[in-house]
């Protein structure tokens, strides 16, 4: 009996061992749908893929530093859609300090990508700045001022867009684009909805092309509704287009769908 005391006692002491491994273990994404990235260059997310697959991602040092598949530029020759899904397009990240480079290619002979920089801080963005090569050269730097619900990103003093949040996720973007004479000439705005209970595996992760606003949130939203207003110089409504979509993904083990992640 003594035995069987001690043998029992051994099992359990296994099991609690195991558990407390379990929870200690570290789990990272590997890879996310391209289903509800929102690309700014593709004006209502109209692009094709042969796969519509997912955008993948290589860690070194416990970092991402290799992005797989992307959108990119076709030639005006390929036919009616402008841009497409490329699962081989790579993109490698560099880390230094608080800045993360990113290589943004616009095809699979861009030998000189554009390069996009942030810095993130705690997880809040705080500083980005896009260095575009083509078809020339251009910097533009952007700035992220925090107030509660509210996010401004600023280009100088002029508001570039707004980020409004609601119970901790990203439910409304204003992109505003204006006249040489400083009138608004267009408002583009998108709306998300119908968020899940599942942890979104994006968040914090600005410097991932496509996934830009989901890094605001915590969970992952099924809705988008994108309007595009056109205004004339004295401010009336000349052009509006509207654009709906609802994205279909279910949760598995807390998880949703959208990502596939391995834990240590």
């Amino acid at each position: 009996m003594r035995y069987a005391n001690k043998s029992f006692g051994l099992i359990m002491f296994l099991m609690v061992v195991s558990c407390e491994s379990d929870s200690d273990s570290t789990c990272r994404v590997t890879a996310v749908s391209v289903k509800n990235l929102v690309y700014d260059e593709v004006y209502f997310t109209n692009y094709s893929s042969s796969s519509f697959g997912k955008i993948r991602f290589v860690y070194e040092r416990g970092q991402i530093s290799k992005i797989i598949g992307g959108l990119i530029k076709l030639p005006y020759d390929f036919g009616s859609s402008e841009y497409a899904f490329a699962d081989a397009l790579e993109n490698n990240i560099t880390y230094l300090g608080d800045t993360i480079a990113v290589e943004n290619k616009t095809s699979f002979t861009d030998n000189i990508p554009s390069v996009n920089k942030f810095i993130v801080d705690a997880g809040r963005i705080v500083y980005q700045k896009q260095m575009i090569s083509h078809p020339f050269e251009t910097i533009e730097e952007y700035r992220y001022e925090y107030l509660e619900n509210l996010i401004l990103e600023k280009k100088g003093d002029v508001i570039s867009r707004s980020f409004h949040l609601a119970n901790g996720n990203l439910v409304r973007v204003d992109k505003i684009s204006y006249n040489t004479d400083g009138t608004i000439r267009r408002i583009k705005q998108l709306l998300f909805s119908d968020f899940d209970s599942a942890t979104n595996l994006m968040k914090g992760k600005f410097f991932i092309h496509g996934a830009f606003y989901q890094a605001f949130s915590a969970n992952n939203f099924h809705k988008i509704e994108i309007t595009d207003r056109l205004y004339s110089q004295n401010g009336d409504l000349v052009q509006e287009q509207i654009y709906r979509n609802t994205f279909g993904f279910g949760i598995t083990n807390g998880i949703s769908d959208l990502f596939e992640q391995v834990c240590d």
